[in-house]
């Protein structure tokens, strides 16, 4: 669904959906982007910092904690 948020969002969602489906991954994305204070439309590289502790700990109840590191190690090389 392309326009609905930023290239970061889109970015940060290819890298969840595969593994949380896209209900999910969007609604985990939504949901910490609220707790940061940030909308999906201005998520980007200078504030993805923010967002990727809370992805992370999420992501560690569904993947595993090397799985969910390597995935969000994925968000992170790309908003360098």
């Amino acid at each position: 669904m392309s326009g609905v948020g930023s290239d970061t969002y889109e970015h940060v969602l290819s890298q969840i959906k595969p593994y949380l489906g896209d209900k999910m991954a969007r609604a985990l994305i939504h949901m910490h982007c609220q707790a940061a204070g940030v909308t999906i439309h201005d998520l980007g590289a200078d504030n993805l910092g923010r967002l990727v502790t809370g992805i992370e700990t999420a992501l560690r109840a569904f993947l595993g904690s090397a799985r969910a590191s390597t995935v969000v190690e994925s968000m992170r090389t790309r908003s360098q």
